[in-house]
């Protein structure tokens, strides 16, 4: 039924295409160009010689998308999805020259925390109706920091965090079109277009990264946009968990990665091999092979989010417990010791 109503939306509003076009091309084109630039100047770029300077064109390429799908709808967007895209654009100037300058850790978060407390004051926070005020701007703060930091986190090999990113992407954008939310639909597509382009870059062997500029960017914006989406209603209050299972991976990922760090007496935000991702590969498993499983886990749980619009059912639940299922199997094998290797 779900899968119908999808499909009927999209026939009358086929036209929202075009969003994907416009950003697909552009951010092909935007990242060929900002590639050849990097390597003319010998400017962010990796002793392997690849450039991370896809985090510009992530935004270049998904302003202009929106602009182009507000134009079609003959509609601006809302006040405040603009701020999103507006603090989205700080966030990207500051990693941006953490990139070039490499800003120690202590610095970086401090900008971080003052860029979270200010956007904070303009836009749209968690709303739980039986929290406090109070309660609902401090859960407000720690997911956009979480979900921030998650996918700068995971942002460390070929494909890893641009293609999650995309699975994310789509299911946001059918839940948006399921809610009728138009606005958030335009803008969701706007980042699938790009993802699709840079994926043709990073599917490895990477020829360009996104950079920290590229992944906070993406976090800010996945963490403000899943907050603003109005999920639960009065007859369906478990839907307001939609955000925490569409995110689901990411998250699973820094907080298996921020146990292995506090055991090993490291900083969570440090950088170590610690990630799911990569405690796979060095028991030998393939890289592509890795990325499948990375890509179906999160499949699983968008999934999961997706059937929870209607309410908790059966469908719901068998799918949230594959998703659970193949996570601990997942993570089993992860933490498995060398001596003790099964082929997943």
């Amino acid at each position: 039924m779900i899968l119908f109503v999808i499909v009927l939306k999209l026939l009358k509003m086929n036209y929202n295409l075009l969003t994907i076009f416009v950003s697909f091309l552009s951010g092909l084109i935007l990242i060929s160009l900002f590639k050849k630039i990097s390597f003319k100047f010998g400017i962010f770029r990796q002793s392997k010689g690849v450039s991370y300077l896809g985090g510009i064109a992530i935004f270049v390429s998904f302003v202009i998308a929106i602009l182009t799908g507000s134009f079609l709808h003959e509609k601006s967007l809302s006040f405040d999805l603009w701020v999103i895209i507006i603090f989205a654009l700080f966030f990207l100037i500051l990693e941006f020259f953490d990139d070039l300058k490499d800003f120690s850790l202590r610095a970086r978060i401090i900008v971080q925390f003052l860029l979270m407390f200010t956007y904070l004051f303009f836009a749209k926070k968690i709303e739980i109706y039986f929290f406090p005020n109070w309660l609902n701007y401090i859960l407000s703060f720690f997911w956009i920091m979480g979900i921030t930091n998650a996918f700068n986190l995971l942002d460390i090999k070929d494909g890893l965090c641009g293609g999650v990113a995309l699975i994310i992407a789509l299911f946001l954008a059918l839940i948006a079109l399921l809610n009728g939310d138009t606005q958030l639909f335009i803008v969701i597509l706007a980042l699938i277009g790009y993802l699709c382009a840079f994926l043709v870059f990073n599917l490895p062997p990477a020829k360009v990264y996104m950079g920290n500029s590229g992944s906070h960017f993406l976090g800010f914006v996945f963490a403000a946009l899943s907050m603003r989406g109005d999920y639960a209603t009065l007859n369906n209050p478990a839907s307001i968990l939609i955000p925490i299972l569409l995110l689901a991976f990411p998250i699973i990922d820094t907080t298996y990665l921020t146990f292995q760090r506090i055991r090993k007496r490291i900083l969570p935000l440090r950088k170590s091999d610690d990630h799911i991702f990569m405690h796979l590969l060095n028991k030998g498993k393939s890289h592509k092979k890795m990325l499948f499983v990375v890509y179906l886990l999160s499949f699983l749980w968008c999934m999961s989010a997706l059937f929870l619009i209607k309410g908790f059912n059966y469908i719901f639940l068998f799918s949230l417990s594959v998703s659970l299922i193949f996570s601990l199997t997942v993570i089993f094998k992860a933490n498995q010791k060398e001596d003790n290797k099964i082929k997943l």
